[in-house]
């Protein structure tokens, strides 16, 4: 085992530290953090409508049963109003069919939609957070027109239906949001979401997962002119392949539902079953339920516009 004075003198030595390295004062903010998570959950324990865990395989194990799709959205409105009004239709729609939504964790803006969406409508979260995020999102002062109120699904209202996994930092709460999903759903956003997405793609490129990838991609209008919101993003990513930066085109690793107006429940269906292959429904006998409403809600169309044709 390499010693402090060893560690000190090769950090130094390569140029990695200013100053050396202060042992006692890391294993003091070791102690913090972890003081501060333990009173995070002695002031949830009781009276109130989540649960506090450190670690997200801590509660893996209880959804096993259920589809857990993973948002990326906004801690915004934005300046449409159709993106809070997707936000919300996405909360819904995971709710009336048994999907665990797992997100940021965020309580304003369309992120702070999304969870009160699912809730208010019987669904399960899991809120995925980190120390830094939570404190800012905790302070109301941030709260604006463009972020909306801090929504408080700690209420005891929630009870039961909110799992707060409060990760040690950001890279290893991402780490949880990607692997702990079965799909990923991408909302408008900004350069937090633009990275989200880019993570995700990469790694399918990679063949390190074969999620479905969802983009919901509404037709706004920018400077005047009607243009999906993630028009850059499908461009930038043409170029990479145009350009010989990219052997295939990652475009065909996601499933885009684009328009002027709230995706359907329908819409979203047809983009997940899209993405669904064989494999995924051997291995994960939840998927199996999720088509087959898929299935009879094409049947049960079919069925009423064969009548009205009938009956004219």
């Amino acid at each position: 085992m390499v010693s402090e004075e060893e560690l000190t003198r090769y950090c130094n030595l390569f140029g990695f530290l200013e100053r050396p390295l202060n042992f006692e004062n890391l294993y003091q903010k070791k102690l913090d953090t972890e003081s501060w998570l333990e009173s995070l959950q002695k002031k949830y324990k009781s009276g109130a409508g989540i649960e506090v865990v450190d670690n997200y395989e801590k509660i893996a194990d209880r959804y096993k049963n259920n589809i857990k799709m993973t948002f990326f959205c906004g801690g915004s409105y934005g300046e449409n109003p159709l993106y809070r009004e997707i936000a919300w239709r996405m909360g819904k729609f995971c709710a009336e069919n048994n999907i665990v939504v797992m997100c940021g964790g965020g309580r304003f803006g369309m992120m702070g939609t999304l969870i009160r969406s699912t809730l208010d409508n019987g669904g399960n979260v899991i809120a995925i957070s980190a120390e830094s995020v939570w404190k800012e999102e905790s302070d109301a002062r941030f709260a604006n027109e463009n972020t909306g109120p801090v929504f408080d699904y700690t209420d005891v209202k929630y009870k039961g239906k909110v799992v707060l996994v409060m990760a040690p930092e950001l890279d290893i709460r991402q780490n949880w949001l990607v692997k702990g999903a079965d799909a990923y759903g991408v909302l408008p956003g900004g350069k937090g979401t633009l990275y989200e997405l880019l993570q995700i793609v990469v790694q399918k490129s990679l063949n390190e997962h074969n999620k479905p990838i969802t983009i919901f991609n509404p037709t706004i209008s920018i400077k005047g002119k009607d243009k999906p919101y993630w028009e850059c993003f499908y461009e930038l990513m043409k170029q990479f392949k145009n350009e010989g930066f990219a052997k295939t085109d990652s475009l065909n690793l996601v499933q885009e539902i684009t328009g002027s107006s709230i995706p359907s429940g329908k819409e979203i269906f047809m983009a997940l079953c899209k993405q669904i292959g064989s494999a995924q429904r051997n291995t994960q006998p939840v998927w199996n339920n999720f088509l087959r409403e898929y299935i009879f809600s094409i049947s049960y169309d079919y069925i009423i516009a064969t009548n009205k044709e009938k009956t004219r």
